[in-house]
């Protein structure tokens, strides 16, 4: 059973996205083709809400569910001595209501596609035949196969893993030649956190992008969710990259203070964006070393499982937001400036905060 994880992390989508797509080239990486999949990132529901209800629902000592014993979690969380019992059919209820890729994983039981992302505006559809009912069974399955009396939430993750591959033509034919199953997890220093203190069979890549770009490229991607992207000046993207640069400068540098103070052995690593497209072939040869495999030539290029995408969306014009396409060096100097300054930063910040609230109808940005 196939244990080993990858998680990708950081603030910026289109670069876990591409990164997801070259790892999908080695041979020994399979990649869960959607956002999150698992219980890591809803640890805190699970525990504060789930748990509590179902055992006031169905206490284990009134005896429901114990028609079969083979239908019975025992689970043990990381922060509490308690073992719960709970029931096979509630915890699939939990996931299907609480995962946020449940929605897109019905639409590919349906359709057979499997909605494969690019960059923030371009898409492309693969062919995908994942079933939902195979994945249901497949847990069932999969608990008799793992067979321990007690699980931890990295176990319940590895079972859910392996159902999804289970499920899945593309998967389940060569199962026996992967190491790692690679999946998303959020830039929130709290669940990064979680995954390496108590997940033991993990590692953990993130992408950390320059300021400047990267407020330029999420300033794109909120102007063209809105419809609004032709139509907006350069003073005012030029706002939104202060007010965006300011929240995203605060999140990372609290997320990389904490991550100094934890021992993480070595579960975690940082590569540049850009050096995924300027430094491709060092940045995979230094990501497979990492993860101790052997490098493939076919991870130079984005893949889709074994099926190499042919997708100008990929192209590096299409995925690298710049901001010279937009501002002079001299502007672009002035705005690094800013925005590489905390005290100017802030004060920009405070001044746009501000002048959007009054003119702009309480604008705000989204991360």
């Amino acid at each position: 059973m196939l244990q080993n994880k990858i998680y990708i992390s950081g603030l910026n989508m289109t670069g876990k996205t591409l990164l997801m797509s070259l790892l999908n080239g080695n041979s020994s990486i399979c990649c869960y083709p959607f956002h999150k999949f698992g219980l890591s990132s809803d640890y805190k529901k699970f525990r504060d809400h789930f748990l509590p209800k179902i055992m006031s629902m169905y206490p284990s000592t009134k005896k429901y569910f114990e028609y079969n014993e083979k239908k019975i979690f025992k689970i043990k969380l990381y922060d509490d001595e308690q073992i719960f019992k709970v029931n096979l059919s509630e915890i699939i209820f939990f996931i299907i209501k609480n995962n946020g890729s449940m929605p897109f994983l019905f639409e590919t039981h349906f359709s057979k596609k499997c909605l494969y992302y690019a960059g923030d505006t371009n898409f492309d559809f693969v062919d995908f035949n994942f079933d939902f009912g195979l994945f249901i069974n497949s847990i069932e399955k999969n608990i008799e196969i793992f067979n321990k009396k007690i699980l931890e939430l990295e176990d319940i993750d590895n079972l859910l893993f392996n159902s999804f591959l289970n499920s899945t033509t593309q998967f389940n034919s060569k199962l026996s030649q992967y190491k790692y199953f690679c999946n998303f997890t959020s830039n929130d220093f709290n669940e990064v956190n979680f995954l390496l203190q108590n997940y033991k069979n993990i590692k953990l890549i993130y992408i950390k992008r320059d300021l400047v770009s990267a407020s330029y490229a999420n300033t794109k991607r909120i102007l063209s969710k809105n419809g609004n992207i032709n139509l907006a000046s350069k003073h005012k993207i030029k706002g939104m990259m202060f007010l965006n640069s300011y929240s995203r400068k605060i999140k990372e540098k609290i997320f990389f203070d904490n991550l100094n103070n934890i021992p993480h052995n070595n579960k975690f690593i940082t590569i540049n964006f850009d050096d995924l497209f300027i430094k491709r072939s060092e940045v995979m040869r230094k990501i497979s070393d990492f993860l101790g495999i052997k490098f493939e030539t076919s991870m130079m290029e984005p893949h889709m499982i074994d099926t190499k995408i042919e997708n100008i969306a990929f192209h590096k014009d299409n995925m690298n937001d710049s901001p010279d396409e937009l501002f002079s060096k001299n502007e672009l100097s002035d705005i690094s400036s800013i925005i590489n300054s905390n005290y100017k930063l802030f004060l920009t910040n405070f001044f746009y905060k501000y002048l959007y609230r009054i003119f702009f109808n309480k604008f705000t940005t989204h991360n």
